[in-house]
């Protein structure tokens, strides 16, 4: 079993007790407590970050760590990775995949030079402590799924706006994510905002944000609907490109797609629980992440919140696969990525493939 840095700040999960304890007003009996809880925490610690694992070492250091999560939806992996290269700032890259090893991912990153991080434990909260914590130098954060669809400035506008809300002192941000409209919270934001919502709840019902349970969530034909209303994602960036940004406090669970985080944050949090003991009885352990970061983002006041100033598309959810696969072969240009227009040669020179500059305007 590879064993890797379990260094770091404690969890401050069990308050008032151990202030007392650290405040010395229990004496040595406090002493006694606090030093089994020391114990007891690194050793939890040593179990959430172990694990045999399949690392392709291609850091370089840098204060930016992307992770690159993996799970069911390879279909959809030749639309999103070129987006997601296009994206790339200045950061270290690694694709992560829990549970096994797969070859066309570890090429594809080999190709890029990107790491690769293959657990032999299939659980994703597992996998992601191991990989922040080899990526010991990366003070940010960004977590994307492998479903999620990214413009060429998506991530980097998303870290400016990071370090824009947390400099202007009003809350100290647990994490931020971007506007997404196949997303249980910033659906019915996006709908409102782009003169949608009123058709939407003519046709699914009422527009009520929520983790889980709700048609955007569940129902096939919705997801198809905001696709074809909302795709590709280039062109509802247009369109909301003439609002002002705003910050969008999430009070519900929020789906954690795409978010960036400071390293803090996961220390904070006690780093993302791994449940051991389900695992062994085969009870489904997916999303333990995205409950552990809500739930601390609540309890350490460093609140989940939305960015209008930047866009990012989701596939879908899992009750949605079929049919947003057989849309996705139906209308491929509602989520591959725009090509640059083609200069036309007109001097016997070959054309010259433009790029424009992409910037967000805050």
């Amino acid at each position: 079993m590879a064993v890797i840095d379990i260094s770091g700040p404690r969890s401050e999960r069990d308050g008032t007790l151990d202030s007392a304890i650290f405040n010395g007003r229990l004496g040595p009996a406090g002493t006694v407590y606090s030093a089994i809880r020391s114990v007891q925490c690194n050793f939890q610690r040593w179990l959430d970050s172990s694990d045999h694992f399949q690392f392709d070492d291609r850091r370089k250091n840098a204060k930016t760590l992307v992770s690159v999560v993996f799970r069911s939806t390879p279909l959809v992996w030749p639309l999103v990775l070129p987006r997601l290269k296009a994206a790339l700032p200045d950061c270290d890259v690694c694709l992560v995949l829990a549970g096994h090893r797969n070859a066309s991912i570890a090429d594809q990153c080999a190709r890029e030079g990107w790491s690769y991080l293959a657990t032999s434990t299939p659980d994703a909260s597992l996998a992601q402590n191991i990989c922040f914590t080899l990526h010991s130098h990366a003070n940010f954060i960004v977590k994307i799924d492998d479903d999620i669809f990214v413009m060429k400035d998506t991530i980097s506008g998303l870290l400016d706006q990071f370090q824009i809300i947390k400099a202007d002192g009003v809350v100290n941000p647990g994490f931020l994510a971007p506007l997404i409209p196949l997303n249980g919270f910033s659906y019915r934001h996006t709908l409102d905002m782009i003169g949608l919502l009123d058709d939407y709840e003519a046709r699914f019902g009422r527009a009520a944000i929520g983790g889980s349970g709700l048609a955007i969530h569940d129902d096939p034909a919705a997801a198809v609907w905001v696709w074809e209303h909302t795709g590709p994602i280039e062109d509802i960036s247009k369109k909301l490109g003439h609002f002002a940004p705003r910050s969008l406090f999430c009070p519900v669970l929020y789906n954690t797609g795409l978010i960036v985080f400071e390293r803090d944050f996961w220390e904070q949090s006690g780093r993302f629980p791994v449940l051991r003991r389900r695992m062994m009885f085969g009870i489904q352990t997916d999303g333990t992440d995205e409950l552990h970061l809500c739930a601390t983002a609540m309890t350490a006041s460093r609140p989940a919140i939305v960015t209008t100033a930047v866009i990012a598309g989701h596939f879908a959810f899992p009750k949605q696969g079929v049919a947003m696969r057989r849309l996705a072969e139906e209308r491929p240009e509602l989520f591959t990525m725009p090509q640059p227009p083609t200069k036309v040669a007109t001097n016997g020179h070959r054309p010259f493939n433009g790029q424009g500059n992409g910037k967000i305007e805050n």
